[in-house]
């Protein structure tokens, strides 16, 4: 690999000088109210003397600053404009990048009587079968950050465990640009000030570039482009009350970082660091369990007071811009969670006849974890946009260390204690990149094709050890290899929108002793349908085929102690299942219902089985699953102080030949009120259930 870093390298400092021919002139400007405060949703123009149309044209942002990018020198003449109306004009002479500073008003907008405006920017739309999440629609303030507006965007569920669309797992993306790290993303997101966040996309269902894994799809967070300097510094604590042991700890959150950006008009750089702490409220469990044979009756509680986390996540990233054509990336990511000691305690009774068992278990757990990333980016676009080229490879490395003592005391039929300590060790590797061609063939209709390998590779050693007797170890290798091939076309036309793609994955995954081996291609169909009408109503139905992997702890022969007399053993026979999906997304206004069927073939399930008075875990493919799914969001303004962005998703899974669960009920509601008391004050109160 290195071989080929260092070519590579020579090759891009050879093109320098040719991708630096051609440039884009730069000029900024800020726009003010007559009383200084930020004039934001005007247009600004520039326009060269006799031109009929404009040169560049954007709009102010919430902060009143915009860039508007000229590829000639010369004269132009600059206009301020709001609803048609002219508020400013001045000349303006571009040699290179230009910064006009502050701009002040004469006459402030909310002033012109003779404007009479009878509609408001909707704050969610569709376009292309995407649904756009207009970030300028919510309550802005200093403090908010990309992941206040990702938690408030319609059918999206963003926390520190991941993004789901509508109850499904998704991704990620920055300006188009996959995110994956191996931890820390949420530090990442909570480190852009949403005055950055232009808008964000929410691309519902899996289209063919990809991975047939994803079943959600992807969320891109649009960001306006990066001049000057600009920093942040903050902090934060938070309190979700009280834990479940017997101290009754308060539960806080604390946190903080600073970051800092520089942009050119032809680079851009960040780097950012945060620290956060905390507890979670911890989990109550009770399980049954009843022997059909024996008649034997277990009953066993479990209470986890709470995992207490720290960590520390470092970024930083570099963006050159050579020429309008070529654009090139580096991302890099590390994150380190301190290893504090976590508790939880357990109970169980077994009965049979006349015979009673009783014990109690309490473990301390240590868990280390170190994760770093590196990203990188090329992008292409020729000046009449009907070729790109993107390009993308990442490298991940993850490493855990975690070790579990167990404190067991028997009460029934006799009094025993037993000491073990149980480790887990694992490292990972993946690697994997992606490039992708698209080429405009008219006004209507974009053609897409590329490929992808990826390449993961685990070690993972489990220890074992009872008092004074020796340790035992199950160690595990794996090499798991992913080629991808996709193509997709699409046609667009005023309020239709079509798109059809395939996608084809092998996989190859083998174990380094040979126990273990899965090789299987499959096809993965996507079909998307989308029909804006003129009543404001959006329409979208899409159909996708996806695949859930396996992991490969559920694919070993080895077998994991999980309590007394409990053990949960993997299924080398356990296939990748398939899913299809029909989704039909409506949208009018600030309301967005979402509904979904689901069917898979060979579902993964749960299977118990018993030897002797032992208990056994694992997994085997059923025979059929359905799921239903329906969602509904609101996102607008009840009254010009008062902001709400309300969901609600309802869930059934049905599953006809499990012998654990053969139906599943889950809901999930959401609720987000911002009420704005003054230009500075404003008070959030948000809600969620799931």
């Amino acid at each position: 690999m290195r071989r080929g870093i260092i070519p590579a390298l020579i090759l891009f400092v050879s093109l320098l000088p040719l991708l630096a021919a051609a440039q884009l002139h730069d000029v900024r400007l800020r726009v003010l109210e007559p009383d200084g405060t930020p004039a934001a949703n005007l247009m600004c123009a520039l326009k060269a003397p006799g031109a009929a149309d404009a040169a560049a044209f954007a709009f102010t942002d919430s902060t009143g600053a915009t860039v508007l990018r000229v590829a000639a020198t010369g004269h132009y003449g600059l206009s301020v404009l709001s609803f048609g109306k002219v508020l400013h004009e001045q000349e303006v002479d571009v040699a290179g990048a230009v910064d006009l500073g502050d701009i002040t008003l004469r006459t402030a907008t909310q002033q012109l009587d003779e404007v009479m405006v009878t509609a408001e920017r909707r704050a969610v739309s569709n376009r292309e079968g995407r649904l756009i999440f207009d970030v300028s629609s919510l309550p802005l303030k200093a403090d908010y950050t990309a992941v206040d507006a990702l938690v408030r965007t319609p059918l999206v569920n963003f926390s520190s465990d991941g993004v789901t669309i509508a109850g499904l797992g998704a991704e990620i993306r920055i300006n188009g640009i996959r995110q994956q790290r191996a931890s820390g993303l949420y530090a990442y997101l909570s480190a852009i000030p949403i005055d950055r966040v232009e808008r964000i996309e929410v691309h519902a269902g899996r289209s063919a570039d990809l991975d047939a894994s994803n079943s959600g799809g992807y969320v891109d967070i649009i960001l306006r482009s990066l001049y000057g300097v600009s920093g942040f510094l903050h902090g934060g604590l938070s309190y979700y009350g009280m834990s479940y042991d017997a101290r009754r700890r308060a539960l806080l959150t604390e946190s903080g970082g600073a970051g800092i950006t520089y942009g050119k008009e032809r680079w851009s750089a960040f780097a950012d660091v945060s620290f956060g702490a905390g507890r979670s409220t911890g989990v109550k469990s009770q399980r049954e369990t009843t022997f059909l044979s024996s008649g034997e009756e277990r009953t066993g509680t479990n209470t986890t007071y709470g995992d207490r986390r720290r960590g520390l996540t470092v970024n930083a990233g570099l963006n050159v811009r050579p020429s309008e054509l070529h654009t090139f990336g580096l991302e890099t990511s590390l994150t380190y969670m301190f290893p504090p000691t976590n508790y939880a305690e357990a109970a169980q009774q077994i009965v049979l006849g006349s015979r009673r068992e009783l014990y109690t278990q309490t473990t301390e757990t240590d868990r280390t974890t170190f994760a770093g990333s590196l990203l990188a980016n090329y992008r292409y676009a020729s000046k009449d946009g009907r070729h790109k080229v993107n390009w993308l490879a990442n490298y991940i490395h993850d490493h855990k260390d975690e070790e579990a003592r167990w404190d067991v005391l028997y009460t029934q039929p006799d009094t025993l204690r037993r000491r073990e300590i149980n480790t887990d060790r694992s490292r990972s590797e993946m690697f994997y990149t992606q490039l992708a061609y698209t080429h405009r063939l008219s006004k209507e209709i974009e053609l897409m094709a590329g490929g992808k390998y990826a390449r993961t590779a685990m070690q993972n050693d489990n220890g074992y050890a009872e008092g004074d007797r020796l340790a035992r170890e199950n160690r595990f290798r794996y090499v798991e290899q992913i080629p991808a091939a996709f193509a997709e076309g699409s046609y667009s036309h005023g309020p239709l929108y079509l798109s059809a793609g395939l996608r084809m994955e092998q996989t190859d995954l083998r174990s380094h002793s040979g126990d273990v081996r899965q090789t299987y291609t499959g096809l993965y169909p996507s079909v998307r349908a989308s029909y804006n009408f003129p009543s404001g109503l959006s329409v979208n139905l899409s159909y996708s085929r996806t695949l859930f992997r396996p992991p490969f702890q559920l694919l070993n022969h080895h077998v994991f102690k999980l309590s007394e007399r409990e053990y949960y053993v993997g299924n080398p026979l356990l296939k990748a299942e398939v899913n299809d999906n029909i989704r039909l997304r409506l949208t009018s206004g600030p309301h967005t219902l979402y509904l979904r069927w689901g069917y898979s073939p060979n579902p993964i399930t749960n299977m118990f089985y018993s030897s002797g008075d032992t208990l056994y875990g694992t997994n085997l493919n059923a025979a059929r699953k359905y799921e239903y799914t329906a969602s509904y969001s609101f996102n607008s303004r009840l009254r010009p102080w008062w902001h709400i962005a309300a969901e609600v998703e309802l869930q059934h899974i049905h599953l006809p030949e499990s012998q654990y669960k053969q139906r599943i009920t889950q809901l999930y509601a959401s609720m987000r009120h911002t009420w704005t008391i003054a230009r500075a004050v404003s008070v959030d109160l948000n809600a969620d259930y799931g």
